[in-house]
């Protein structure tokens, strides 16, 4: 179900297939705010994915003005809605970067496991941005879990490694 904020006014739940016949009607355009559950905060209807709005014009036509208007007078500033409240229960929820210590754990201990986790941030991000949000942290927990399993297996291939050399060196003597 997706919420949407139009003409200042914040309205819904309304189905996808209402939305997308909104679109197509006109009354819904590319810059009014829509919400569903799983994203982070609202965003412009014309950057999600599947909606599809005609091409904007080379060169809009400016706004009529007011009925009240004098043909000397500057031009009411109207600002835009500010923000719109999330609908409860949900909120905003940060989701973890784990890419910069992806990127350590494949350079200095397990080259597997830490692509793996390098991939799973990447989604992570990438879903983050896109809104949405049960994605972005499930892709972050496995993240985590390659981050985990890779660390764990560098040390231990290290510990050996350095076992190994002391027993070596102890027979040369």
């Amino acid at each position: 179900m997706w919420y949407y904020a139009s003409q200042g006014q914040q309205q819904g739940p309304v189905s996808e297939e209402q939305l997308q016949r909104m679109v197509r009607e006109g009354s819904l355009t590319r810059d009014d705010l829509v919400w569903r559950e799983g994203m982070a905060a609202w965003q412009p209807a014309g950057e999600i994915a599947g909606l599809e709005f005609p091409p904007r014009p080379a060169y809009p036509p400016p706004p009529p003005p007011p009925a009240d208007a004098s043909p000397y007078a500057p031009p009411r500033y109207q600002a835009p809605p500010s923000s719109y409240a999330v609908p409860p229960p949900y909120g905003t929820v940060a989701v973890p970067d784990y890419l910069p210590w992806a990127i350590a754990a494949t350079l200095l201990c397990c080259l597997p496991g830490g692509v793996a986790a390098i991939i799973y941030a990447n989604k992570a991000n990438t879903a983050k941005r896109s809104g949405d949000l049960a994605a972005a942290q499930a892709a972050a927990k496995q993240a985590k879990t390659w981050l985990i399993v890779s660390v764990v297996f560098g040390l231990l291939f290290t510990v050996i490694a350095v076992a190994v050399n002391i027993a070596n060196l102890s027979n040369l003597k």
